[in-house]
């Protein structure tokens, strides 16, 4: 069973009979320094019985009866807030870093730091010319109201405050996307209300932090794994969110040539 504990930092554990600690690291590949080299920079400390020893027993027992269960609402809330972390994390180590890396070696090489990167791909169908027109006036809108650089998705709830890859897939050819895109959608972002639609503003990007804005064959290979992501599904949709790591998975799960 797992509960938890909005005041806890420390961490107090009970394993097995034999086994008891008390320590600063939480108990995750990034907190032991596992994953990322963000994380390898702080140093933590643990205490280690062997045994239970019974002031650890007893200080866990006190929390544990502090503790509360976890619902739905309080998963959707951590699982927001670890997005934005992740985002404000990553644009520190953009500014520190050097040259950017190539997306596509890193989906590869399956790196570090595009694992830790909260990104997703928005991918979605061609609108139709009249669909485009409303698009295009209520962008119009957005920039003057939240600034130049600013787009917007239309009536998709669903995309996470995280950095994005918009895949626009061509209507008149079912095997080719037409555009690629990059965007943020920040922590609170604003919702556009206006022309019969519900559009989230998000700030346009030329690249993501950290990588090179994809070109040549290495934009062709990338439309390509998306496209046949997307074909591999039972259901295939008309527009979807695809986490980068899932795309990286699927790369590394396909038979190679």
């Amino acid at each position: 069973m797992v509960r938890m504990h909005n005041r806890l930092h420390a961490k107090v554990g009970i394993i097995g009979d034999n086994f008891s600690f008390v320590g600063s690291s939480n108990m995750s590949t990034n907190g032991l320094g596992f994953e990322g080299g963000h994380a390898a920079k702080w140093e933590e400390a643990n205490v280690v019985f062997e045994g239970i020893e019974a002031s650890v027993q007893d200080r866990f027992n006190e929390l544990w009866g502090q503790s509360s269960e976890i619902s739905s609402d309080d998963l959707k809330l951590a699982e927001k807030n670890w997005r934005i972390r992740r985002v404000l994390a990553t644009e520190q180590a953009a500014q520190k870093s050097g040259p950017k890396k190539s997306l596509w070696d890193a989906i590869v090489g399956q790196s570090d730091d595009l694992r830790s990167l909260p990104c997703y791909v928005a991918y979605y169908y061609e609108m139709t010319e009249k669909e485009k027109a409303t698009f295009n006036e209520a962008v119009k809108s957005i920039k003057v109201e939240f600034g130049k650089n600013r787009s917007a998705y239309q009536d998709w709830p669903e995309l996470p405050e995280a950095y994005l890859i918009g895949a626009c897939r061509s209507r008149r050819s079912e095997n080719t996307i037409k555009d690629i895109e990059y965007s943020r959608r920040p922590p609170n972002a604003p919702v556009y209300e206006g022309h019969g639609s519900e559009f989230l503003v998000v700030e346009s990007l030329k690249s993501l932090p950290l990588f090179s804005k994809l070109s040549g064959n290495d934009l062709m290979q990338f439309k390509s794994l998306i496209l046949r992501y997307v074909a591999g599904k039972k259901k295939p949709k008309k527009s979807r969110v695809i986490s980068i790591q899932d795309l990286v998975d699927f790369y590394h799960g396909e038979p190679k040539p």
